[in-house]
């Protein structure tokens, strides 16, 4: 037994080797290449982020110029993936409903295109699933196994009716021992990391110069409140979000999703 306890710290070292050392590689990683689902690259600043790898574009007059965005449906364009109908709806549910919520504190969410409204395109380009074996192990560890683990890469834009890109942001993410949370779904990370991009991206197209901000304070004055203008993308479910609360592991997308 003494000797046991004695090769103890050097065991807990080595794990800790271990899961240090993925989180690194998974900080260390660069953008894909591009995919093509942009009408333009060359507006983008540099790789910027540390857990998240982005690219950002913002035209504040582009922005500032319209009260209203479509928010088009999510595209996949993944290869080596079979992703089945209801594993695309549950990460196009969270992407959207996330991005909408940020965007919503700025335009007003329309239903279709418009000549006075920008269109958000947003296309999955890469994804890797989640093993659910190595999730489901999280949840007896203080840590995620470095095994297993999921990743996510995003490109969206918002342009006008005539083709001209307001806002734009290259996203990717691989998930990390530490700092990404598991769910016991092969889509988990890819799920959570669709959430993300979708707040970041919001925030993105939220930005407008000074002046243009007090213009269109003048512009929308008197607008009344929007109806859940993000109800169309479904919700949490009330049990998902409880259970997420008591459990070491978050419930899967299948659960979450209304």
């Amino acid at each position: 037994m003494q000797c046991v306890f004695s090769w103890l710290p050097v065991i807990l070292r080595a794990v800790l080797f271990v899961f240090v050392g993925a989180v690194l590689v998974s900080g260390c990683a660069s953008l894909p290449p591009s995919s093509g689902a942009l009408s333009r690259y060359d507006t983008l600043g540099k790789e910027t982020g540390y857990l998240a790898k982005k690219r950002v574009a913002s035209n504040p007059i582009l922005l500032g110029a319209v009260d209203e965005i479509f928010l088009a449906p999510v595209r996949f364009d993944v290869v080596g993936v079979d992703l089945t109908s209801a594993e695309k709806r549950h990460i196009s549910a969270v992407l959207n409903r996330s991005l909408c919520q940020q965007a919503s504190r700025r335009f007003r969410i329309a239903s279709e295109p418009g000549t006075d409204r920008l269109s958000v395109h947003v296309t999955i380009t890469g994804l890797t699933p989640t093993k659910r074996i190595a999730a489901l192990a999280s949840g007896l560890l203080p840590l995620r196994p470095p095994l297993g683990l999921g990743a996510l890469t995003v490109e969206g834009e918002a342009i006008t009716l005539s083709g001209e890109q307001a806002g734009a942001m290259v996203w990717a993410r691989k998930a990390d021992p530490v700092f990404a949370s598991a769910r016991a779904s092969r889509i988990g990370d890819a799920y959570n990391f669709a959430g993300q991009f979708g707040q970041q991206f919001g925030k993105v197209l939220r930005k407008e110069s000074k002046h243009q901000t007090d213009d269109r304070k003048v512009r929308t004055k008197g607008w009344a409140k929007q109806d859940k203008p993000c109800a169309a993308f479904g919700g949490e479910r009330l049990a998902a979000g409880l259970l997420s609360i008591f459990s070491p592991i978050e419930p899967p997308p299948e659960w979450s999703e209304e």
